[in-house]
């Protein structure tokens, strides 16, 4: 198999397979998290989600990166789904916005969508909330979640008040954190084991 080089960078980038170029996955992980700070020519479409996100002079630069991303557990890693573990920016230090040795890790999909708080999708209601369509006072509103691994439905039931329901969903939830720590010790970073254990959500998040 042909290897090639790229000028700019030392670390390998793509090679020759059947005829074609094909990039390294490293490669394209780290070009996607600095498309996401701004760092390419390409990147004038740059989702507004990300458009105050920045990332440190190291992960700015791809051997610098790669020699970051070698000694991190869980880098080029495969989920049970055979999803590459994806790069994370704040489950270790909750709303930042900034890519860096000392705030990311490398988690699976999975711990990714757990953090998701879905903010346009719920609107003014707490997280895990949603209207139901039910005009039975009693039965205003649900509580959901995605809680597979505790073995949990998807909706678990109709309340009067979103307060209520939140907090069946808050239960729900840090259950699940607790369960997904045991399911990945050992597959992911430490820190992202601990936050898990000691994982708390609160109404107004």
């Amino acid at each position: 198999m042909e290897r090639h080089f790229n000028k700019k960078w030392d670390n390998t980038i793509y090679h020759r397979e059947n005829g074609k170029l094909v990039v390294y996955l490293e490669y394209n992980q780290w070009k996607v998290m600095s498309s996401r700070c701004g760092q390419h020519k390409s990147c004038a479409h740059r989702e507004k989600f990300y458009s105050d996100t920045e990332c440190s002079e190291t992960f700015k630069d791809f051997d610098k990166y790669m020699e970051w991303a070698k000694k991190q557990v869980g880098f080029l890693c495969r989920d049970e789904d055979g999803n590459l573990y994806q790069i994370d920016k704040d489950f270790l230090v909750k709303g930042n916005k900034l890519y860096s040795e000392d705030t990311c890790v490398f988690i699976p999909q999975r711990l990714n969508k757990f953090l998701t708080l879905r903010g346009k999708d719920r609107g003014t209601l707490p997280i895990g909330v949603y209207k139901s369509k039910e005009t039975n006072p009693k039965k205003l509103y649900v509580a959901g979640g995605n809680f597979k691994e505790i073995f949990l439905p998807k909706q678990l039931g109709y309340f009067p008040t979103p307060e209520e329901a939140f907090y069946k969903y808050k239960e729900a939830k840090e259950a699940l954190a607790k369960c997904l720590a045991v399911k990945y010790n050992g597959l992911i970073d430490k820190r992202v084991i601990d936050m898990l254990n000691n994982f708390t959500i609160n109404i107004d998040d």
